[in-house]
């Protein structure tokens, strides 16, 4: 009964998908309304339906169904992120700040440091206040202490944390690629993988940020040569591919992906891959399961 369940909201998750690939909206609310009786606590059809009711111009509806995402899976941050997106689109800046500070959260507590310090950097871009400020000095010096380059991570981040004025001039003088990239040398040198990754993946973004798209590149290889299995790069990568505009080395990438997350049963990666096939590939034909 149990299997049989699974596989009925596996059906309506995937006719969901497909319909909103194909412009086929009405078909694609009925499909994931679906998928959300047979599983309530499952995050994706939630944010699959939201996506569809912001195209149909029913924004409130969409934020309405994100807050059941994260009534149900509060610790859930592809439905925090969608929240807090829908409500920037809706310049609706100070709820989504506080969105993004939940989120920030939920990265903190699996041990993605780097992350929470650049989810915590864009809250305070939206709404400045002492709290946020001090949270995110937070962020960065115990990123600086975990990396061991407190001198190249901190030093610029500190002195405008302590500036007076508008959150976007902090965020402007907040470290950028260049201090990222070398506290991904000294880890390089100190022989500490996992810094290494997770330094290159921010320096990364850091770059894509500032319309580096060719050093961004090249900093997500290098951080493959040090983790070439790992998701995150490989998504951050595919960004970059449909950044420069390379779709079917993109698209390939997310089939990829998509075969890796399932031999290892990796639901997260699975669903920052629907999240991002929602976002930038809804239209794209070799995307859509071939049982549709």
């Amino acid at each position: 009964m149990i299997n049989d369940l699974f596989e009925r909201y596996k059906l309506a998750l995937r006719r969901g998908h497909v319909a909103a690939s194909r412009g086929q909206l009405d078909e694609a609310v009925m499909a994931y309304r679906e998928a959300i009786e047979l599983a309530p606590d499952r995050v994706l059809p939630y944010t699959g339906l939201s996506g569809v009711l912001v195209r149909l111009d029913r924004s409130a509806e969409a934020l309405t169904v994100l807050e059941r995402a994260t009534e149900r899976a509060p610790s859930d941050e592809s439905a925090w992120r969608a929240r807090a997106d829908l409500l920037i689109a809706g310049n609706r800046r100070a709820d989504a700040a506080d969105s993004l500070d939940r989120l920030a959260a939920i990265l903190d507590g699996q041990g993605r440091l780097a992350d929470a310090c650049d989810v915590t950097r864009e809250a305070l871009d939206l709404a400045e206040s002492r709290e946020r400020r001090r949270g995110l000095e937070a962020y960065v010096k115990r990123l600086a202490g975990e990396t061991g380059d407190a001198a190249t991570i901190v030093g610029r981040a500190e002195a405008s944390l302590r500036e007076p004025g508008p959150a976007s001039s902090s965020m402007a003088d907040l470290p950028g690629s260049a201090d990222l990239l070398a506290a991904t040398e000294r880890a390089m040198v100190a022989g500490d993988a996992e810094a290494v990754l997770r330094t290159a993946l921010a320096a990364s973004a850091a770059q894509r940020r500032e319309g580096l798209l060719d050093a961004a590149l090249d900093t997500c290889y290098l951080a493959l040569g040090v983790a070439p299995a790992d998701p995150a790069i490989h998504l951050a990568l595919t960004d970059l591919y449909l950044d420069r505009g390379w779709r079917t080395a993109a698209v390939d990438k997310v089939l990829l992906l998509g075969q890796l997350a399932d031999l290892t049963e990796d639901g997260a990666t699975r669903e920052r891959l629907a999240a991002l096939v929602v976002a930038r590939l809804a239209d794209e034909p070799r995307l859509v399961p071939a049982s549709a």
